[in-house]
């Protein structure tokens, strides 16, 4: 059995029907996924790769953990049911240690963008 090594960064979106919205993730997220190959995209629904895709295609053996980063900017019903029912599946599924983290809406640093690119509308009234 090889050895689970791949502690995987899924970034977590929720999915759209629409290609364009998936397209603007992508790029939202590229620079994120060039800090390594196991910073990967998923989606809850919707579109793929899903976070179960990503897991069988790189290889449940070589998994040893998951940090489950949401892009989501409030935590509604997806945040507090769906994810946390979909991570405890998987977790039992395929004996994988999933950590899912805050999603980015807590983090002070989307805030402060938030503050900037406010003030920097303000600016141009």
């Amino acid at each position: 059995m090889p050895t689970k090594q791949n502690k995987l960064t899924i970034l977590y979106s929720h999915g759209s029907k629409d290609p364009r919205w998936k397209e603007e993730m992508e790029t939202l997220t590229k620079s994120a996924k060039g800090l390594s190959e196991n910073v990967l995209t998923a989606y809850m629904e919707l579109c793929s790769p899903s976070l179960e895709e990503i897991i069988l295609h790189k290889g449940q053996d070589s998994i040893s953990s998951i940090d489950l980063l949401p892009i989501f900017l409030a935590t509604g019903k997806h945040l507090k049911i769906d994810i946390p029912a979909q991570v405890k599946e998987l977790q039992q599924k395929y004996d994988i240690r999933i950590n899912l983290l805050p999603p980015i809406g807590h983090h002070h640093l989307l805030a402060e963008t938030i503050k900037v690119i406010t003030a920097e509308n303000i600016k141009e009234d």
